[in-house]
């Protein structure tokens, strides 16, 4: 088995070999503050990381399929084998997903440490990178894990 190092090293070094990244296609808001625009590097670390959201969705089908055949077949979905086995490559994936997307997004902020502090950061057509202000006023609650029972009104 890859050592997540080696599976991300790997799978960067083949991005843009069948051409260049496709880049985002988000429009710049009217407020938005433009603070440049990524490096190839970056670029390539997005690319990775579009990657393994498409790959995210394909497990997500996968699970949504063997959990209808389990319902079809009036078997318990606890008990289905493939299902089992879906669970635990995802949770496998999930932290090849954070990596990278946390590789990227940290990437963004190395290139642009004024980008601390700042509202919401946005990566937009053209490969910019521009910042607007948080205009939620509500308090945020963020919840790493299940979320609690309690704070769901069950």
């Amino acid at each position: 088995m890859k050592t997540l190092y080696r599976e991300i090293i790997e799978r960067l070094e083949e991005i843009g070999k069948n051409g260049p990244v496709k880049e985002p296609d988000g429009v710049l808001d009217a407020d938005a503050h433009v603070a440049g625009v990524i490096s190839d590097d970056t670029k390539k670390i997005y690319g990775l990381r579009e990657e393994i959201y498409e790959e995210a969705k394909g497990l997500k089908a996968r699970g949504i399929r063997l959990f209808t055949d389990c319902e079809k077949r009036k078997k318990d979905p606890h008990e289905s084998p493939e299902l089992l086995a879906l669970a635990k490559e995802t949770l496998v994936f999930e932290l090849k997903k954070e990596a990278v997307d946390k590789l990227f997004w940290n990437s963004v902020r190395w290139e642009f440490p004024e980008l601390t502090g700042k509202g919401v950061i946005g990566i937009y057509a053209g490969w910019k990178v521009a910042w607007t202000e948080d205009k939620d006023d509500e308090p945020r609650i963020v919840v790493f894990g299940p979320f609690p029972s309690f704070l769901r009104g069950h």
